[in-house]
């Protein structure tokens, strides 16, 4: 790998950065063209997605997910091939090093039956199997994170505390069944809302990595060696290259480049994980 420095870059820096060299063929341009003061940042997970994405024909720019403000900032860092430095950028945010590893769930759809915005206990049917599966994963030393969607208190069907004391029922139950979930994220925003308040654009909504990159700061989360169980195509979350599996229920998986992952149900992809080893890499 080509390393590009501005001419204010510290010596410590460039040596940092010098020691990702032999770990990329010199097709690949580095440029660093500020320092930055973040710490424990796992550049070479970053520098390994980046040059999978340089190697599609995009420049990719390292950017820092501020998820207080819901806002990004660009650290002013950029991998490219080098035949390709002239192409628009694409962000791509830097995670932390991590020491736990996650088994991230969609809600609807994987926890409970999915019918449309539902919003009140009483309608909340949660899958048995859910049980069995969270309580393999955690065994095996993962904690259970809960990342979902809810549009519905944008679109103004029910509202943040609706949403609030849902979830906390949700958690008594598990507890009550020995499951402990360590955190829930959820996104309330949509473009086309009707709440003023949650009517925008959000890094949190999936397919998005925001409520991702939330846990791996706030819940030291291993990113890299974490799993992803969803029901629908937005559940991969964009740019974090997590193992990602899915449950065919409401939604249309047909010809899904990720058909190989695709099971019928948590009952079925427990005893793929188990067979394949996959809750003790």
């Amino acid at each position: 790998m080509l390393i590009e420095f501005s001419k204010d870059i510290s010596k410590e820096t460039q040596k940092h950065w010098l020691s990702f060299k032999d770990f990329f063929s010199d097709e690949f341009i580095l440029k660093v063209k500020s320092e930055n003061d973040l710490k424990n940042i796992d550049w070479k997970f970053w520098l390994e997605r980046a040059v999978k994405r340089a190697a599609q024909k995009s420049l990719c720019q390292a950017y820092y997910y501020d998820y207080h403000l819901d806002e990004s900032k660009n650290l002013n860092i950029e991998l490219s091939r080098v035949d390709t430095q002239d192409l628009e950028s694409k962000p791509l945010h830097i995670t932390f090093m991590g020491s736990e590893r996650a088994l991230f769930l969609d809600r609807d759809g994987i926890i409970n039956k999915d019918d449309g915005y539902v919003s009140k206990w009483d309608n909340f049917i949660i899958f048995p199997e859910v049980v069995n599966l969270a309580k393999e994963a955690i065994k095996n030393g993962m904690k259970i994170i809960i990342v979902t969607n809810q549009s519905g208190i944008a679109r103004n069907l029910y509202t943040l505390e609706d949403l609030n004391e849902l979830h906390h029922k949700m958690l008594q139950w598990f507890e009550e069944k020995e499951v402990h979930i360590e955190r829930i994220y959820h996104c309330p925003y949509h473009k086309d809302g009707e709440v003023e308040r949650f009517k925008r654009e959000s890094l949190l909504r999936k397919p998005r990595p925001g409520m991702a990159l939330m846990a791996n700061m706030e819940c030291n989360i291993d990113i890299k060696n974490s799993l992803m169980i969803g029901d629908k195509k937005s559940d991969r979350l964009e740019e974090l290259d997590m193992k990602t599996f899915f449950i065919q229920g409401n939604y249309d998986l047909n010809e899904f480049e990720d058909a190989k992952n695709i099971f019928s149900d948590l009952k079925d992809l427990k005893e793929f994980f188990i067979t394949n080893k996959f809750f003790c890499e």
